[in-house]
């Protein structure tokens, strides 16, 4: 699944992220950071604390990654996502 979508990605040079819907809780929407919310971003070692006004994409608990740059732990996929 991830290879498909990084296929269409580079062909349509867009940013395209996946979720794993079991993972989020509630919607997932479009909003600024207020400040101090935790992220921990795929392939890093300690999550970081966000500074206000960063555009990210959130769930109803936590802040799933940063819009057009980082994805987050709490919304990849595995093996075990199904779609």
């Amino acid at each position: 699944m991830v290879d498909a979508v990084n296929a269409v990605a580079v062909a349509d040079l867009a940013a395209l992220g996946v979720f794993d819907a079991d993972r989020v809780t509630g919607q997932v929407r479009l909003t600024s950071s207020q400040g101090g919310e935790e992220f921990l971003a795929l392939g890093a070692d300690e999550s970081v604390r966000l500074d206000p006004g960063r555009l990210v994409l959130a769930d109803d608990v936590r802040v799933l990654s940063l819009l057009d740059h980082r994805d987050g732990v709490h919304q990849r996929v595995t093996h075990d996502t199904s779609g």
